[in-house]
């Protein structure tokens, strides 16, 4: 507080040093401004487990990991792994705890959130099955393909069962084809494997809405997985024409699929004057490849250079993805009868 004269005075009435008064009225008039506060709110939270992490812009992000001991804090949580332990250990030894974590890290029930998980990792059934219940929310995940270990195989399976069960909107790509992505990014250099799946889902974290927008319609239909195909940095010099780069774009699927097992196709696309073309091309490669679908749609987000970046998203039939890992799963209940998707509790 001060007195008349401008000196500290303190909480007193007369001031120490000259004998004025203290001042208290054009103090309180201080006190009482009220501060502008800027309330920061995410756009999206982005949840990883055994990847890479994406990034986005107004972003909460949050990771779990395996480590040698239990750390819990505000965006990480690690585990301590349990060695030897296939995921029904893991499933009995931290389900609650990780359900725990979930639900007061991701409190807010509007918010949009993306979870990127190793579905070939011993925790990811855990994992999935804590995930708290939001329409808002899509898993990426990455299955093991290449081995023939009847684990793993059994893990893919029940990663699926707990997707499937939950009926949660996903987008599943195979560990041997994520090998083969790549592409050049202008600031960042050469992306390869994982480092190009998190630049792939990057973009589609800028468009999140847009992708919810497409598989909430797929859920309606009861199509729950999806896969895509990414083109990015496709320049003018090297394709010439868009329909070049839908051509290009149909092999670039990132999961071994038949025909007969897509139902919906969408197109998100970057780029210039091109897009009607790109458009008309992507519609006639649908229709062409996988007869009628339930559902089409493309949408383009305008950019000035002379780059593209294309991705699909693919709504399939889970049937395949179950038959994929079927063998190794069954297989492996032969000598391990407890680890099937029964040991799950709902």
């Amino acid at each position: 507080m001060k007195c008349e004269a401008g000196h500290e005075a303190g909480l007193r009435l007369y001031c120490s040093v000259c004998g004025k008064p203290v001042s208290y009225k054009s103090e309180v008039d201080v006190f009482s401004r009220i501060p502008k506060v800027k309330v920061v709110s995410e756009r999206i939270a982005i949840l990883s487990m055994g990847l890479k992490r994406p990034e986005a812009r107004e972003s909460y992000a949050a990771e779990v990991r395996l480590g040698d001991r239990v750390v819990e804090g505000e965006r990480e949580l690690t585990l301590k792994t349990v060695f030897g332990g296939s995921w029904l250990e893991y499933y009995r030894e931290y389900a609650e705890k990780l359900r725990t974590w979930l639900n007061i890290i991701l409190y807010d029930v509007e918010q949009p959130r993306l979870a990127v998980v190793d579905l070939s990792n011993p925790l990811s059934v855990s994992l999935l099955r804590s995930l708290p219940e939001n329409p808002k929310t899509v898993v990426a995940g990455v299955v093991d393909d290449e081995t023939k270990a009847v684990m793993v195989q059994n893990l893919n399976f029940v990663s699926l069962h707990v997707l499937e069960k939950k009926m949660v909107p996903s987008i599943i790509v195979s560990r041997s084809l994520l090998k083969r992505l790549g592409f050049y990014v202008k600031g960042k250099g050469m992306l390869m494997g994982e480092e190009a799946l998190a630049h792939v889902l990057s973009k589609a974290c800028e468009v999140f809405e847009d992708v919810l927008n497409f598989m909430m319609l797929d859920a309606k239909f009861g199509v729950w997985a999806h896969t895509m195909a990414p083109l990015f940095t496709a320049s003018d010099k090297i394709y010439s024409t868009p329909s070049n780069c839908i051509e290009v774009l149909s092999h670039q699927t990132l999961l071994n699929i038949s025909q007969k097992q897509v139902r919906t196709a969408y197109l998100l696309a970057w780029m210039g004057e091109g897009f009607s073309e790109a458009r008309e091309e992507f519609l006639n490669y649908v229709e062409k490849a996988f007869g009628h679908p339930l559902s089409v749609d493309a949408r383009n987000f305008a950019r000035e250079d002379i780059f593209s970046d294309l991705l699909a998203l693919y709504g399939v039939s889970a049937r395949e993805l179950f038959e994929a890992f079927r063998e190794g799963y069954e297989e492996s209940l032969k000598n391990v009868p407890d680890i099937g998707v029964e040991a799950i509790k709902w």
